[in-house]
């Protein structure tokens, strides 16, 4: 009886100092991750404009939490366009990604930022085939969804509507 108190005495300190050696070690790795997190998203939204666009964040709150932050693209003075950061839900769960809307009502490009989706399938959406219809299209057009990832492209479609219908009502001229 006492040998087994005195092991989960044990197991219960060791249980203890792991998971303050967790929280130590997230708590010191989570401003590099979340540095090199916004280094991915800044180099995606160049990649969507060019090395010149300047993109200031536009303050925006929206109850439905799709819309996490818009990006307003100026190059030489003149704005060019919008990039969305959309917040949705597929089929592995969270799905981030961005959507660029120029301000012609183009569709300018389209980037994930962060998603657990099945390989083959939801993951097509990274894919220059998926991510290349964006280029030919207008917020007037409709965009193809992904052949064997229901849930996925569901998820796509509702974060690309609700950055539409946004551009529509605030930023459209």
């Amino acid at each position: 009886m006492k040998k087994s108190l005195y092991l989960s005495i044990f197991l219960a300190i060791i249980s203890v100092i792991s998971a303050l050696i967790l929280s130590l070690t997230n708590s010191l790795t989570a401003e590099t991750i979340k540095n090199a997190n916004i280094a991915k998203q800044n180099k995606k939204l160049q990649a969507m404009f060019n090395e010149k666009t300047k993109f200031t964040e536009e303050s925006k709150e929206t109850g439905d939490g799709i819309i996490e932050k818009v990006f307003k693209a100026e190059e030489d003075g003149k704005v060019t366009g919008y990039v969305y950061s959309l917040q949705s839900k597929g089929y592995g769960g969270k799905m981030r990604f961005l959507v660029a809307i120029g301000s012609d009502g183009k569709y300018l490009g389209f980037d994930s930022l962060e998603h657990n989706e099945t390989p083959g399938f939801g993951t097509k959406m990274d894919e220059e085939k998926y991510k290349s219809q964006f280029k030919t299209k207008t917020v007037n057009d409709g965009i193809d969804s992904i052949t064997g990832a229901t849930i996925t492209s569901k998820g796509l479609e509702k974060g690309i509507e609700a950055a539409k219908k946004d551009f529509e009502e605030n930023y459209k001229k």
